[in-house]
Order: C-alpha cells, then sequence, then structure tokens
C-alpha cells in the first residue's frame, strides 16, 4: 500500500496497523483507516476520506494489543487508490508511553 515516497525527518517504516482518526474541535464524524508507514515524528494512513490541510485529529491506533492516542496535524493527503487518500500527519501531542510504543515497532521490525 506504500502510495508515495518522501524524504523524511524522521525514520519511518512500513507498517499496518487500524485506527480511528477523529477531527479535534469539530461535529463530523471520524473516519477508520490502516496505518501504511510510522514513524516517530507521525505517520501516514489510508483512508476513505480526507480532513484538510492543517486540520488537528485525534488518533486512536491499536499497535501490538496497546491502544495508541495521539493528537495530529495533517500534512498531506494525497489521491491513492480508488476512492481512498494517503493522510500524512505529524504528531503534535503523544504520552511518553504511548511513544515508546510507537519506538517499540522500529525494535520489532529492525
Amino acid at each position: 500500500m506504500d502510495c508515495s515516497v518522501n524524504t523524511r525527518r524522521f525514520p519511518r517504516i512500513s507498517a499496518e496497523y487500524p485506527l480511528l482518526a477523529e477531527l479535534i474541535e469539530a461535529e463530523t464524524e471520524g473516519g477508520f483507516g490502516l496505518t501504511n508507514v510510522v514513524g516517530l515524528g507521525g505517520l501516514s494512513f489510508i483512508a476513505n476520506r480526507k480532513f484538510g490541510l492543517n486540520k488537528h485529529i485525534k488518533l486512536t491506533i491499536s499497535v501490538q494489543s496497546r491502544v495508541v492516542e495521539a493528537e495530529a496535524r495533517v500534512v498531506y493527503e494525497n489521491p491513492c487508490e480508488k476512492e481512498k487518500f494517503e493522510i500524512g500527519v505529524e504528531f503534535t501531542k503523544i504520552a511518553p508511553y504511548d511513544k515508546f510504543t510507537i519506538e517499540s515497532i522500529f525494535e520489532e521490525k529492525g
């Protein structure tokens, strides 16, 4: 499902985990997706909808039998597959324990 190739500030790896993305301070419903690439500073995921550039979203990600919650800012939305979008986000708020869980993905896949 790799839809783009970019140079990153933080290392990223391909990883597929289910997630729920919800706009913060908006009355529209969220959407489910699947991570495409995960990194220490953010991630990309495949979704059926756009959220809006620079919008702030709450992510709930199922990682290794744990739930990771983070807030993030949408930095890109690229058309990917038919009626799907690759959404790239930068973490803006993540608890230390959740950050540790993200870091453990690198150890597991490394």
